[in-house]
């Protein structure tokens, strides 16, 4: 064979080749697509394989629909046929047909704009939920679902209160609300009703409006019924009506838990003047062995004047460098007696430098 012809024929037989490999590998067409009897899933897969708006699209829907047999895949036709479709009417009622959790019927109020439907839905979610986990699931649905989310929430709201059994659950339903809410004063009642130890009473007493005084009042006893602690009474003080007895005995019951310096300070400052614990708390408060730094936090923080002059007077005695009575002279007010010794202090320490 002349060598001229040995390319060429090495070419063609190339190019038959890829043809050949092209034909046996290509894609079927979309006839013999639809002919074949794919899954739901492969339906799925079809359509969004499809182009937009075309006219096979609407034949995979349609193949969709006939495979459909379970809520789920419904509900993909209907949001792949689109609210204009004809599927869509179809893709709803078999919804309704396949729904059988509070969820599904959930989902199905929130793509139907049908009255009577909706209301079997929510028959059908209040015939399904009957535990507080079933209402707050509902709930936290409804919480970011669009459609009838709101009328929900309401009502899941009201029935977690119906349902609540534990003082968490009682207290999860109130986070839920404003203090506007028309169920705010039902969730304070029902945490009420649930609470059991001093920290759940406290709870229920700051939640309760100022001008619920019953149940303010019930928190409150409930809770010196169970404070076995300093900051528990301190609570109980803050909450008591001002020159109350209650009050006092408060303040008589954190001096039998106080040990430390700021915490007979606080006794101090709440006891009234004629009581035998006033001076008692100065008295422990001036024996506390505190160094100087705790000393200079007590006198540039603390409320009482009575405590500062204490803690300035240990700070004077206790102040041996010139960097402490710098920061005693930085802090006092201009023009006052502590200025003045403070900075007398200071130049005693420069003069005595070498």
């Amino acid at each position: 064979m002349p060598k001229r012809w040995v390319v060429p024929i090495i070419l063609t037989s190339v190019l038959a080749s890829i043809v050949i490999t092209i034909l046996l590998n290509k894609s079927p067409s979309f006839e013999e697509l639809v002919a074949q009897n794919l899954t739901f899933g492969e339906w799925v897969e079809a359509y969004d394989d499809a182009k937009y708006g075309s006219d096979e699209r609407k034949l995979i829907i349609q193949k969709m629909a006939e495979g459909a047999t379970e809520f789920a895949q419904w509900d993909i036709v209907r949001e792949k046929a689109g609210y204009d479709s004809d599927f869509d009417d179809l893709a709803v009622q078999n919804m309704a047909l396949t729904a059988q959790t509070a969820k599904q019927w959930h989902r199905l109020m929130t793509v139907t704009y049908d009255h009577e439907l909706r209301q079997t839905a929510v028959a059908k979610i209040q015939e399904l939920c009957a535990s507080f986990e079933d209402w707050q699931a509902v709930y936290k649905i409804s919480s970011w679902s669009s459609g009838s989310s709101e009328y929900m929430a309401e009502m899941s709201i009201t029935k977690m209160l119906e349902t609540a059994q534990t003082f968490e659950q009682a207290q999860f339903t109130f986070s839920r609300l404003s203090n506007r809410s028309e169920q705010y004063q039902a969730a304070v009642t029902t945490m009420a009703k649930l609470a059991g130890n001093y920290q759940q009473w406290n709870i229920v007493y700051e939640a309760a409006h100022w001008q619920d005084r019953d149940t303010r009042n019930q928190a409150l006893a409930a809770m010196r019924n169970r404070a076995d602690n300093f900051e528990q009474w301190k609570i109980i003080y803050r909450h008591s009506e001002r020159d109350s007895p209650k009050r006092v005995e408060a303040v008589e019951r954190m001096a039998d838990y106080a040990g430390v310096f700021l915490e007979w300070a606080d006794v101090y400052t709440a006891i009234p003047d004629e009581h035998e614990l006033k001076q008692i708390a100065f008295v422990l408060m001036d024996q506390s062995p505190l160094p100087f730094d705790m000393w200079y936090d007590v006198w540039t923080t603390h409320g009482s004047k009575k405590v500062k002059s204490l803690a300035f007077s240990k700070l004077s005695k206790q102040a041996h460098t010139f960097d402490q009575w710098h920061k005693i002279w930085q802090n006092s007010p201009s023009g006052s007696d502590t200025e003045s010794m403070a900075l007398a202090k200071m130049q005693e320490f420069s003069t005595a430098s070498p």
